[in-house]
């Protein structure tokens, strides 16, 4: 098979290959990357995120329904100062007007973790798809003899490996980044919407 590799490196290239654009070129096998990869690259990460947020959902829901039952009608909280207020039922309009500074920073940080942690499934899928892309990227085109294919075209072995590299560096992050976002801001709606129905202000 080396043999035949060879000689088709060998091989005389078309008459208007010096005319390409190396940029073009590069943009051509990040494309032929993405398109080969589609699956791990871009609906992995949506797909982890949606699962994330159908999760959330169902906990949530299961959260309502246990404190539907188990919560009294009136409940009584004593703040750090040592202030005690009655709650009818959940009214978190009221419970977070009573709250001061310091109670709002730390419900705010909590919220910023529960955010962080439900957009990280996009990137812990990412690390997976990365790892076996990088296993087989070079191993799989010699497997199947496509290397056959792109060595009779006026492609290096560096741009090659190049546009191998900036996929698994470049492409495959942003794309994951993009279904954090996505997560992260279908997981603030599911919270909105639960505050709203207990009588607060999302904002």
């Amino acid at each position: 098979m080396n043999a035949a590799a060879d000689t088709l490196s060998d091989a005389p290239r078309p008459a208007d290959a010096h005319h390409a654009r190396p940029t073009r070129l590069f943009a051509w096998l990040l494309r032929r990357e993405y398109w080969e990869n589609r699956g791990g690259f871009l609906w992995a990460p949506f797909v982890a995120g949606g699962i994330s947020l159908l999760l959330s959902a169902m906990g949530i829901v299961l959260a309502m329904v246990a404190a539907g039952r188990n919560m009294p009608a009136e409940a009584h909280v004593t703040l750090d100062d040592g202030t005690q207020i009655q709650i009818n039922g959940m009214d978190l309009g009221m419970l977070t007007s009573k709250l001061g500074h310091e109670e709002l920073a730390r419900l705010g940080e909590g919220l910023d973790v529960t955010l962080l942690l439900a957009s990280g499934w996009p990137f812990i899928v990412l690390a997976f798809v990365l790892f076996f892309y990088c296993l087989g990227c070079l191993y799989d085109e010699r497997k199947d003899r496509s290397v056959m294919f792109w060595k009779s075209l006026p492609l290096s072995d560096t741009q090659t490996v190049l546009s191998k590299l900036a996929s698994a560096t470049i492409v495959a992050p942003l794309l994951a980044v993009l279904a954090a976002i996505a997560t992260l801001f279908g997981f603030m709606v599911l919270v909105s919407l639960v505050v709203l129905l207990y009588g607060g202000n999302p904002v």
